[in-house]
């Protein structure tokens, strides 16, 4: 989030990052969070419609996905 004030924005690096956090589910069998990372259902976002709003609530999004991630298999260990 701290390099959304850059100029141009990190968009490649980001869309890398998502890249490897799918692949990381997917080798792990989660299949179900690697098509959820990037789909935000349900999730209310604020902004003014820029390239820089769209940018940080992409990351936002998805890491509001990772903490219900982070929930869900706290929830399956107990």
């Amino acid at each position: 989030m701290s390099r959304k004030n850059e100029t141009p924005l990190p968009i490649g690096e980001h869309n890398e990052w998502v890249e490897r956090m799918e692949a990381y589910f997917r080798k792990l069998r989660r299949t179900d969070y690697a098509v959820r990372l990037s789909d935000f259902s349900g999730l209310t976002f604020y902004g003014d419609g820029t390239e820089k709003s769209k940018y940080a609530n992409a990351i936002d999004g998805r890491l509001r996905r990772l903490h219900e991630f982070l929930r869900e298999l706290g929830a399956e260990t107990k």
